[in-house]
């Protein structure tokens, strides 16, 4: 049987940051929710109050989420 080649594309170091960032969510969604409740950056708990994010709504909703295979780029 001969071999068969697979290409992942070529992304960018931003375009797989991103899909790391998305893979570990898909892992682990609950933990994903608490990461981003947990979070303490100025910019995103001021975003998150101009938004009126609800943190435990937030967390509630990612705890019912499943866990998902991992992504992969495709060319």
């Amino acid at each position: 049987m001969g071999q068969t080649l697979y290409t992942f594309g070529d992304p960018t170091a931003d375009e797989q940051h991103y899909i790391e960032l998305i893979n570990r969510a898909r892992a682990n969604p609950a933990a994903e929710g608490a990461r981003l409740a947990s979070n303490t950056d100025p910019d995103v708990l001021n975003a998150y109050t101009q938004y009126g994010v609800s943190l435990a709504l937030l967390q509630s909703e990612f705890n019912l989420i499943a866990a998902a295979p991992p992504l992969a780029p495709n060319g």
